[in-house]
């Protein structure tokens, strides 16, 4: 449904301390943008057989206002250790947040990716995109598409 490389095999979501792990994090650091604008963060993470997916999205807390979605994705194969990987991904998206809380509080912020783009930071190949997506509302619908 998210994932960069199609796939028919149904994602494996990563250990929910994993993600709550990284949701507090995001909390500590940008909490005073969270209260100022009355968001937080969702926290999604998965696993395809040849994939890595994590998706921080900075959403309201009232469901109208659209969210801040970013996708990070990582080539995974059977030598990869997700843990290891999961953790690796991790600064970068605190570099796309912090660029983010810089410039929004300057201007308006209109850099959505919608597309996936390809970079390379510190030898490591990962892939993004920016979104507008409401990430739990597209897992309910397909949720209610799928019963």
């Amino acid at each position: 449904m998210f994932q960069r490389i199609e796939s028919d095999i149904h994602p494996i979501e990563l250990p929910q301390e994993w993600r709550q792990e990284l949701k507090q994090s995001l909390l500590n650091v940008y909490g005073e943008h969270c209260l100022k604008n009355e968001k937080t963060f969702e926290v999604y993470a998965f696993t395809y057989p040849t994939e890595l997916l994590i998706i921080a999205s900075f959403v309201g807390l009232n469901q109208t206002v659209i969210p801040i979605t970013l996708f990070l994705s990582a080539d995974l194969n059977e030598k990869t250790d997700p843990k290891k990987l999961f953790n690796s991904l991790l600064d970068n998206i605190a570099v796309f947040f912090d660029q983010y809380f810089q410039n929004i509080e300057n201007e308006e912020w209109d850099e959505f990716v919608f597309e996936w783009q390809e970079e390379i930071i510190n030898r490591q190949t990962f892939y993004y995109k920016v979104t507008r997506e409401n990430i739990a509302l597209s897992l309910e619908a397909e949720r209610l598409l799928n019963s």
